[in-house]
């Protein structure tokens, strides 16, 4: 268990020092730079877009609901016309007409859409056409379906969403046959409002398809005129109008009857023309658009098997009838409208970050590889390989760094190349001062061994003095010569230092150029920002072209009604359609706006990019930490040479007073000499002053003894290093 604990410590200190790597925090702030702004921008764009399509399928349903009550209200203040048209004529003709000039009436060319006549006089005499009586079984038929219908509890599949009617319908009461016609619906709402036109049943043939409605007006003679027409143009139209791919449409008359729809539910069968409507309950109460005079509310559909449906619903009527255009739509076809946008923008995301990764691989690439040059080259002057270089011919700032590390190199290189040669050349001279010092020693001593015996060996005496004499120049010789050694020593460390202060100033220019970067990051901050600036401006764009979008919808339905009405009135046309022209133009122009915009975000973007692939904070940190690697490095070089030149100066001093012993035996041996030529007596006195001499001696040589050992030790600290 010990050794799991211990396994898992080890684990998550690597964690930890991979995590504090900058290979890791340069990949987390490429990966945060990425995702979020493309995260953001496409979230944002998705709603934008969802809300737009939600917009434009309800500018759709409203202008088709508009359209097909435009088209409706054509279709009835026709047939009204036609109604006021035909009673005038039969008004003319009097008592002389019979079920044969009916027929010949619905054969003429202006009433195309009649199918059928009636006229009831005062005393309930009815004269009709003959195709009155397909028209009457039909009648017959729908008002059983619609008794059934009304006796039975409707079934969830049969029902219709009619936000106009509060209560469950009733069939019309003019189905209903009685054997005087003077006592139907129709008959009596005609005779008690004179002159005007009077809507009644609708008929719907199951088999053909046909659809007719039933128009009645009272004549000046008290007579009762009723006309058939034909609206089948009308259903069809209705039929070929659709509302989304799950949306419903629905035309129902007074009485509740659906004239015409379209959906899948009818494509199905669920629901059929000539039927009854039924109420789904509001989840809440109608709100009117006085500008396009439609409701608008929220129903639910709710059966036992089906989840709950939300449906938007939308409700026009005409003026004239009373009739209902409804149209309704699951809320879930918003989403599915949207749902390709935010599939694309997904794929772009996902292509952006596969594109951004390659690139950041790419660069992590080159980064990492002159972060180890550098690091390797390091490394190597850190084990004391000063022939190592750092092979990097880059303008950026690693080949700056990389200048100055060699330069810093080179300097170090010449200082201890200069410093061994003048160790070598301070060992020689030590061990020529040392050879001298045992040469002079012994040779005093032979003096003094002399003196002592005989005062007749004084003349020899004063010979070996004489050499002692010459031996003690030479010695002054090579004491001079070391300690001008020791001053080319110290004008040498001397130099290595400036050079070393030299390389220390470079390393603070770097850092300087260091802050200059992280100020880029600034910038491509402000980038950034101006690319949120352009996004908002995309955004009102997209709000001008709506509101165009808008206004050309409501040009295209007058377009509609204009083109209906024809004749000379048809003139109009083509100014709306000019009108329409010009709004589409303006449209196109807006989109040109966008576009250009949204070109501009995008070069934004690959600008911030690119000041983040090349001014990257972390790349300033890095180099700080290789400037103060480097300065460390500078700082031990500057200890080491202070303590180079605090043991040299000491060799300068041994040398001074080896130089000043010397001259003071040179002195002595020359006057020894003297008196040994003049008197043998002065033999004990010359023999005290050698002793004395001796010890001068013994002085120099553990005075170059010393001096060795400080040359062998400047070696030792040379051999550190690979020339």
């Amino acid at each position: 268990m010990a050794a799991i604990w211990k396994k898992r410590r080890t684990l998550g200190k690597q964690l930890l020092i991979q995590l504090n790597m900058m290979r890791t925090k340069m990949i987390l702030a490429f990966v945060l730079v990425l995702i979020i702004p493309s995260f953001l921008v496409s979230y944002i764009s998705y709603q934008t877009a969802k809300e737009e399509v939600q917009n434009r399928i309800e500018d759709s349903i409203y202008s088709k609901l508009d359209l097909i009550r435009g088209n409706l209200h054509m279709q009835i203040e026709s047939a009204m016309n036609t109604l006021e048209g035909l009673a005038a004529r039969l008004e003319q003709q009097g008592d002389s007409l019979g079920s044969s000039q009916l027929d010949a009436i619905l054969t003429e060319t202006r009433y195309l859409n009649l199918v059928s006549i009636r006229l009831v006089k005062k005393n309930g005499i009815v004269i009709e056409s003959t195709t009155q009586e397909y028209f009457d079984a039909l009648e017959g038929q729908q008002a059983a379906m619609l008794q059934q219908m009304h006796a039975a509890t409707p079934s969830p599949e049969e029902q219709l969403v009619n936000p106009g009617s509060p209560e469950q319908p009733s069939p019309p009461a003019d189905v209903k046959k009685s054997a005087d016609i003077r006592v139907t619906e129709w008959y009596l709402k005609a005779s008690q409002d004179p002159g005007k036109s009077i809507i009644s049943d609708t008929l719907v043939d199951q088999v053909t398809g046909q659809t007719t409605i039933a128009l009645s007006r009272s004549l000046s003679s008290g007579e009762v005129l009723q006309v058939r027409v034909d609206i089948r143009k009308l259903a069809e139209h209705v039929t070929r109008t659709r509302i989304g791919d799950t949306g419903t449409l629905i035309v129902s008359d007074s009485q509740n009857i659906i004239v015409s729809g379209s959906g899948f539910v009818f494509d199905s069968g669920f629901f059929k023309s000539g039927t009854l409507s039924s109420p789904l309950p509001l989840l809440e109460e109608p709100v009117l658009d006085e500008a396009r005079n439609i409701s608008y509310s929220h129903a639910q559909s709710d059966n036992g098997e089906l989840d709950k449906i939300i449906l938007d619903v939308y409700t026009a009527v005409e003026p004239l009838s009373g009739w209902m255009v409804t149209g309704m739509l699951d809320i879930t076809d918003y989403d599915a409208a949207a749902e390709p946008i935010l599939k694309k923008a997904l794929m772009v995301i996902g292509i952006s970050i596969l594109i951004a990764a390659i690139i950041m691989i790419i660069i992590l690439r080159l980064f990492m590889l002159k972060m180890r040059k550098l690091r390797e080259g390091t490394m190597a002057v850190r084990n004391g390989n000063l022939t190592s270089r750092v092979d990097m011919s880059n303008t950026d700032e690693f080949g700056i760094l990389a200048e100055a590390f060699n330069e810093m190199t080179d300097s170090l290189q010449s200082m201890v190349r200069e410093l061994s040669m003048t160790a070598t050349r301070l060992t020689d001279s030590s061990l020529t001062i040392h050879a001298s010092t045992e040469q002079t020693a012994q040779s005093i001593q032979r003096v003094t061994e002399t003196m002592q015996e005989s005062a007749e060996l004084a003349t020899n005496g004063a010979k070996f003095s004489q050499q002692t004499a010459i031996a003690v120049d030479e010695m002054a010789k090579g004491v001079a010569a070391i300690a001008e050694s020791a001053e080319a020593i110290v004008d040498s460390t001397e130099k290595n230092e400036r050079d070393v202060k030299k390389g220390n100033a470079t390393i603070e220019k770097v850092q300087a150029q260091m802050d200059r970067i992280l100020g880029a990051v600034g910038q491509s901050m402000e980038i950034i920002n101006g690319l949120s600036e352009l996004s908002g401006e995309a955004r009102r764009m997209n709000e001008s072209i709506t509101e165009i979008a808008n206004q050309t919808n409501l040009l295209a339905l007058n377009a509609a009604i204009e083109a209906a009405s024809a004749g000379e009135k048809g003139r109009g046309f083509a100014v709306v359609a000019e009108e329409v022209r010009k709004l589409s133009k303006q449209s196109r122009q807006s989109a040109e706006r966008i576009h250009v915009s949204i070109t501009q975000m995008f070069d934004l973007i690959e600008q911030s990019k690119d000041k983040m692939n090349g001014d990257v904070t972390n790349q300033v940190r890095e180099g700080i930490l290789i400037s103060r690697e480097a300065a460390a490095a500078f700082s031990n070089i500057e200890k080491s040479t202070s303590n180079i030149i605090q043991q040299i100066q000491g060799i300068s001093a041994v040398s001074e007073q080896i130089s000043a012993s010397t001259e003071q035996a040179a002195a002595s041996v020359n006057e020894l000499s003297g008196h040994a030529i003049h008197s043998a007596d002065s033999a004990q006195t010359n023999s005290a002053a050698i002793q004395e001499q001796m010890a001068s001696i013994e002085e120099i040589s553990s005075s170059s003894q010393e001096l060795a050992n400080m040359a062998r030790y400047l070696h030792e600290l040379v051999k550190r290093f690979k020339l």
